[in-house]
């Protein structure tokens, strides 16, 4: 009983919240062409549903969002792992990994926008700039956060590399490798849609631009709420992911 609490608490703030936003939009108390309700939001999402006009977007959205989280994966955890066994090289690149995080990513966009022309190549590449530097980062602390002990125990009962990386590696680093995972996928997905915002003929981001700019406030809420969504199965993907996995080590 008691682990059901958190969940009903996050449930009824959510409800709560809701009602508050279907509230606000009813009573006129911000203007149409700012807020709606909730009830109008939802409308008119079913409706672009419906019409088919939500999944050529999505699908666009999903595509570039995958790919950067993928590439971000696939050569970032390598990467940290290197940077954890060259400590020199770690030295080197560290400033300029942490700068980097620090900067938003999406001043780069008009440079690979000249490199690769129009259309996901650019969007995909900006993203995975930002993505890979906190999959880098977390490997690399969580490789060096493995006490030397659990390696020489190994040696002791002599595994081999795949049995290390198996039973000590994996385990020992799998929370700071899935917290960079779950950094790098939100990432991945907002960026993503910010870029669409500013300059792409397709997505849920330029979606809920052409709703700004025509004033379809309805509609353009109606994409949020697309994204919002998005992000939160995501993250809670992740979260199940990392526990499962955690299960299965134990």
């Amino acid at each position: 009983m008691h682990h059901m609490v958190p969940l009903l608490v996050r449930t009824g703030l959510i409800v709560v919240f809701v009602l508050l936003l279907e509230y606000v939009g009813q009573s006129r108390l911000v203007s149409s062409s700012t807020f709606v309700p909730v009830s109008d939001m939802v409308r008119s999402l079913v409706s672009e549903i419906l019409r088919g006009r939500v999944t050529p977007h999505f699908v666009r959205t999903a595509i570039e969002a995958a790919s950067s989280f993928s590439f971000a994966v696939i050569l970032g955890v390598p990467f940290g792992a290197i940077l954890w066994k060259c400590s020199g090289l770690a030295r080197a690149f560290e400033p300029y990994l942490v700068s980097l995080y620090s900067m938003p990513m999406v001043m780069f966009y008009p440079v690979f926008l000249m490199i690769f022309g129009l259309g996901i190549f650019p969007i995909i590449a900006v993203t995975f700039v930002a993505a890979v530097i906190p999959v880098v980062l977390n490997t690399m602390i969580g490789l060096s956060q493995v006490p030397e002990v659990f390696f020489k125990l190994a040696r002791c009962f002599r595994l081999n590399r795949w049995q290390v990386f198996a039973k000590v590696v994996l385990p020992a680093t799998t929370p700071f490798v899935f917290a960079g995972l779950r950094i790098s996928a939100i990432y991945s997905l907002s960026l993503t849609i910010a870029t669409e915002f500013i300059l792409a003929d397709t997505g849920i981001g330029h979606r809920v631009r052409w709703g700004y700019e025509f004033y379809l406030t309805a509609e353009m809420y109606g994409y949020i709420m697309i994204i919002i969504i998005s992000a939160v199965l995501l993250n809670i993907g992740l979260t199940r992911g990392e526990t499962a996995l955690r299960k299965e080590r134990l």
